[in-house]
This record gives C-alpha cells, structure tokens and sequence, in this order.
C-alpha cells in the first residue's frame, strides 16, 4: 500500500445502523413540517423555513452530535444541541446522551437528543431563538 492511501475503518456500525436507528426518534420532525431526512454515510439533515438539524454520527469517537441551524439578522448561526438545551434553561448538559458506541448506547444518545430537541424547538422558533443560536454559534 501507497502511504498516500487511507484506510477508513468503521469502528463502531455500519452507517445503515445509524440512519436505521436515528428514523424513529427523530421521526417528529416530519411532523412538524421539516423536509427530510436527507443524508449519507453518518448524517441526516432535516430541513424546514426556519431551522436546519443535522444529525451525525462521529465514527472516530462514537458520539452522536445534533447541530441546528437557523437565521438570527443578516446571519446563519450554526449551534449545537447541548449549547442551545443549557442556555435556554432547560437543564444541565448531562441530560443529553452523547455516546453510542453500541447499539444500546446509540438507541439512548438518539432518544435523548431528540426528546431535548422537540423541547427545545419551540423556543428556537420563539423571540429569543436568535440569540440563543447566535450565543452558542459554533459550540
């Protein structure tokens, strides 16, 4: 083998076991009117006129990471879940499962971050959605 040539190795799943699990608990988002889940390998986004989440999953560490995109002025604030759940005052960050190393853990990381997201979306779509996502932008 070249040294120019990279192995990736999936350490954990297979990425039809990631989209597979994240469908149901995130299921809700079509409800709400979001487009989606678009997506490939460790990712699914979900789209709608005000916000964009992107679910993904980060084979090098096992994490699962939510990122919500929205408009605050002339700006599209990226910010992450966990961020965005603490500064709105709905509970520390140990409320939301981040690891999914295994199916079991990546079932409870999932479930979790979706219940903190359906709690939070409606304070996004709220007067202070901006700021919050323009507070935690990049985090």
């Amino acid at each position: 083998m070249d040294r120019d040539q990279t192995i990736i190795v999936k350490k954990f799943f297979d990425q039809s076991i990631f989209r597979e699990r994240c469908m149901t608990p995130f299921s809700f988002l079509s409800d709400l009117g979001f487009a989606g889940p678009y997506g490939d390998d460790y990712q699914l986004l979900y789209v709608s006129g005000q916000h964009s989440v992107e679910v993904h999953f980060d084979d090098a560490d096992g994490r699962v990471v939510t990122i919500i995109e929205g408009t605050a002025g002339h700006r599209n604030p990226r910010a992450g879940l966990i961020c965005l759940y603490v500064a709105a005052g709905l509970g520390p960050a140990q409320h939301i499962r981040e690891i999914g190393r295994t199916s079991s853990t990546l079932d409870s990381a999932l479930e979790s971050q979706a219940a903190a997201l359906r709690r939070l979306l409606p304070i996004l779509e709220g007067a202070d959605g901006g700021s919050l996502l323009v507070q935690c932008n990049g985090q």
